[in-house]
């Protein structure tokens, strides 16, 4: 009998921050079946992973429930809203990248390395895949319908046939040479499209014609590009630029209808020119200009004021919310390493500097909340009474 056995983890000693790593082969085979890439923070010990509520995927377990409380970087690009703390983008709507085009995914435990910032639970940090000397690539496709799902507790409570829930995902990555040694470039694609459906259940009789599973579309696209120039063995020069487009409905459900829903609209490009620079065989200087926009469109689903009556509410009066974000950095980073002394020692410094523009548009009082009774009429079909 022989055993044989691959190993997958890399494990690192000499590091002083506390982080998981989850390379390239876990990235490609750990199930993840909407293929959102924040699920891989999972993977490390009490960091929460995400289940859907709402049309959206926001955390369910271990330590940190709130979003304020990560960030998440891209090959050094800080993706961080400095308007509501949370992601640009927000990612629990969506992958903010495609996972075919990531080498490595870590999560990074308080104490964090010197170059991360902005995190009160882990921070994310997430390399792209490189081109190198020889073409590579893959493309997938993938098909789901209301036949491969099963009902829920309410909906089979409620006697509600299966909502007509749909999910098809397509990408497709490409790697290699445009000069040999010199030049390679690495492009990634992925696409989402989701029949998603939202229970609504009334807590009032009065209500019970809005109850069932209601549709709610969500449709995901990502991109990645990485451009690497090696002009020697002294410096390499990177130009990444990642793009996503998502489009949603949400933020309805239980005892708020369709009607106070939103649509979520939102455009995230990034855009970043990096030069490494090895002068020893010691000392690494990494410099870089970056670039995050962010437009973020939130509306309701069906415009008007905000009604609740016992059991319903109709509309929405926190919505809309207009969000342009524009964020231009330069940093400049330097690693030095001194194997001396009785041991290695690792030495780090450097300096950013960020300017954010922001713009916001939520008028939250257009709308205002009213509250009624309901009431039935002599037919016996229930009356709003305001």
């Amino acid at each position: 009998m022989s055993v044989s056995g691959t190993r997958v983890r890399a494990v690192e000693i000499q590091r002083l921050s506390v982080s998981t790593p989850i390379v390239k082969e876990e990235i490609e085979n750990l199930p993840l079946n909407a293929r959102g890439i924040m699920n891989l923070a999972g993977v490390a010990p009490g960091i929460r992973a995400y289940a859907p509520q709402q049309g959206r995927t926001l955390p369910s377990a271990g330590g940190a429930p709130d979003l304020r409380f990560i960030n998440l970087y891209m090959d050094g690009v800080e993706m961080k809203s400095l308007f509501n703390g949370n992601l640009v983008g927000i990612p629990q709507t969506g992958s903010p990248i495609p996972q075919e085009g990531l080498e490595e995914f870590r999560v990074f435990l308080n104490p964090y390395d010197a170059e991360y910032t902005r995190a009160g639970s882990y921070v994310i940090s997430a390399v792209s895949r490189q081109g190198g000397n020889r073409w590579e690539g893959s493309a997938f496709g993938f098909f789901q319908n209301r036949d491969a799902i099963a009902r829920t507790f309410f909906q089979q409570q409620a006697g509600t046939p299966a909502p007509n829930f749909g999910r098809q995902q397509a990408g497709a990555n490409l790697r290699g040479p445009i000069i040999r040694d010199r030049l390679f470039v690495s492009a990634s694609y992925e696409g989402t499209f989701t029949d998603n459906y939202i229970d609504v259940i009334p807590t009032t009789p009065a209500w019970d014609r809005f109850r069932g599973s209601v549709l709610a579309p969500n449709t995901n696209h990502t991109g990645y590009l990485r451009l690497t120039a090696v002009p020697n063995e002294r410096n390499t020069v990177d130009l990444m630029w990642s793009t996503r487009h998502l489009d949603g409905e949400s933020n309805f459900g239980g005892r708020v209808g369709r009607d106070g829903g939103i649509s979520q609209t939102y455009n995230i490009n990034t855009l970043q020119l990096r030069h490494r620079w090895l002068p020893t065989a010691n000392l690494v200087n990494e410099a870089s200009v970056q670039y995050v926009g962010w437009k973020h469109r939130e509306a309701p689903l069906v415009p008007g004021a905000q009604r609740s009556y016992p059991g319903f509410v109709f509309g929405t009066a926190t919505f809309p919310l207009f969000l342009d974000e524009d964020h231009y950095r330069f940093v400049n980073r330097a690693t030095y390493t001194v194997a001396d002394w009785g041991g290695s020692h690792l030495f780090k410094g450097g300096v950013e500097l960020a300017r954010v523009n922001g713009a916001q548009f939520s008028p939250n009082n257009r709308d205002a909340p009213s509250w009624g009774s309901t009431s039935t009429t002599s037919g016996g079909r229930p009356r709003a009474s305001p």
